[in-house]
């Protein structure tokens, strides 16, 4: 697969560039997504956190736990407060630049073969191609478990919430 190599700044830019398309429920581009990606999420064991309140915290807390159990693991949560790389934590630590870029650019690859078999409206979201990145990312690293924040859009869930947030999310 020949791609171009993209900076943390290409790489955010792009995701950026995604904003504007919203949010659209399903789950048929995303597992078109992973299957292009060689389905990464198979590769390791998950733990998904729903629900309404508290998923950041749960998420994190539940790696460390595991972490301090000999597991290599991963956290995997939204939104970010300053930057991308926040959303994905191996063994405690935040993804460098370098490896968020390549994880981006990777998706964004197969977002562009996966949108070339949607409907003319219909597109990989910036939610989308951030969760695939993330997913691709943990595997490479080879973690035992990922800890998963999952949103379900749900009318109390924090992205559909009438209260937003002080700072800007993405």
């Amino acid at each position: 697969m020949a791609r171009a190599t993209w900076s943390q700044a290409q790489a955010e830019a792009h995701l950026r560039s995604l904003e504007l398309f919203g949010m659209r429920f399903g789950l048929d581009r995303m597992r078109r997504m992973m299957t292009v990606l060689g389905s990464p999420q198979r590769r390791y064991e998950c733990i998904h956190v729903l629900g309404t309140n508290g998923k950041t915290s749960t998420t994190r807390m539940i790696a460390a736990i595991l972490e301090r159990h000999g597991l290599r693991t991963a956290a995997y949560t939204s939104p970010h407060l300053i930057s991308y790389r926040e959303r994905v934590q191996i063994g405690e630590r935040e993804i460098d630049g370098d490896e968020l870029a390549e994880a981006i650019a990777r998706a964004a690859w197969a977002a562009e073969r996966v949108n070339r078999t949607l409907a003319g409206d219909d597109h990989v979201t910036q939610f989308e191609l951030l969760t695939a990145a993330a997913l691709w990312a943990i595997a490479q690293r080879g973690v035992d478990v990922a800890v998963i924040e999952a949103g379900l859009g749900g009318r109390y869930d924090g992205i559909r919430s009438p209260w937003r947030l002080p700072w800007p999310r993405s």
